[in-house]
């Protein structure tokens, strides 16, 4: 298996970093910080989950 050209790469690492200002982003991480802090591994385990939690309380 090889690695896509860089160009694609960058490519998505652009839109992947864009993602990070869209409106909303903050509040999720920081709520997602709290449980993650909060209930440990768990939240790596079931990442969905915790995310549409996160996502609801908004």
């Amino acid at each position: 298996m090889t690695l896509p050209p860089d160009a694609h790469l960058i490519a998505s690492f652009g839109e992947f970093a864009g993602t990070l200002t869209q409106p909303g982003f903050a509040a999720r991480a920081v709520g997602l910080g709290a449980l993650a802090a909060e209930k440990g591994l768990d939240v790596e385990y079931q990442l969905s989950e915790y995310i549409g939690r996160v996502s609801e309380a908004l």
